[in-house]
């Protein structure tokens, strides 16, 4: 039979010891500064009308810069098809019999002045088929005399349809081609930007807005 101890032997239960934790650094968050409410009604004001000319000047670029490929386009058809075209004048060199000159005065839409010399020129030249036709042509853009060479250009099927020459219908028509290839560059360049960055579309809005503020105050005065 086991035999119970004293109390006084009994060994007794300890306190725990105290166990120091290390220190953590706790890092602290960086003061944000917060916008006053006029600063950030401001900024918001700003940020709305810059979309909003951002949104006018892309709507009307695209408008602008479509309308310039499409007319581009019709200036090039145009032109290839009056260079291809057979022109049925001949230019020819005619040589001036005698001129009755004068000066006139004329007055333009400003109601200035200007004196030009008028001149009715008998001229001959050698048509196509050999023969020497005879005359009349009216010039103004300088004062003619017997003996000078005027550049004449007369219809292939009837040598009596005479005009001082001006220019090649070819020529006309490869101004024309190079008008439409300069603007479908100019066109499709503006329709890149306006396409692609945003400063653009609000520069554009802001003059398309200018341009109509402009107008429609110069109508009112009017």
């Amino acid at each position: 039979m086991q035999q119970q101890q004293p109390f006084y032997y009994q060994s007794q239960q300890r306190p725990q010891q105290y166990q120091p934790q290390p220190l953590q650094y706790q890092p602290q968050q960086p003061l944000q500064y917060q916008p006053q409410p006029l600063q950030t009604m401001t900024h918001t004001i700003l940020d709305k009308g810059y979309d909003a000319s951002a949104s006018l000047g892309k709507i009307m670029g695209l408008w602008f810069a479509g309308s310039g490929l499409f007319f581009s386009f019709i200036l090039i058809i145009i032109g290839i098809i009056v260079v291809m075209k057979k022109n049925p004048r001949i230019i020819t060199n005619a040589t001036i019999k005698s001129a009755d000159c004068k000066k006139i005065t004329e007055t333009n839409n400003n109601n200035k002045e200007t004196i030009i010399d008028n001149c009715v020129n008998t001229i001959t030249f050698v048509a196509k088929d050999n023969k020497t036709y005879e005359s009349k042509i009216s010039t103004t853009n300088k004062n003619y005399i017997a003996g000078e060479t005027l550049k004449i250009s007369y219809h292939e099927d009837n040598p009596n349809d005479v005009k001082q020459h001006v220019i090649r219908m070819s020529t006309v028509g490869w101004i024309l081609i190079g008008l439409g290839i300069l603007g479908l560059i100019s066109s499709g360049f503006s329709m890149y930007l306006t396409l692609n960055y945003k400063m653009y579309q609000a520069a554009q809005g802001v003059g398309y807005a200018t341009g109509a503020v402009t107008n429609a105050y110069g109508n009112v005065t009017d």
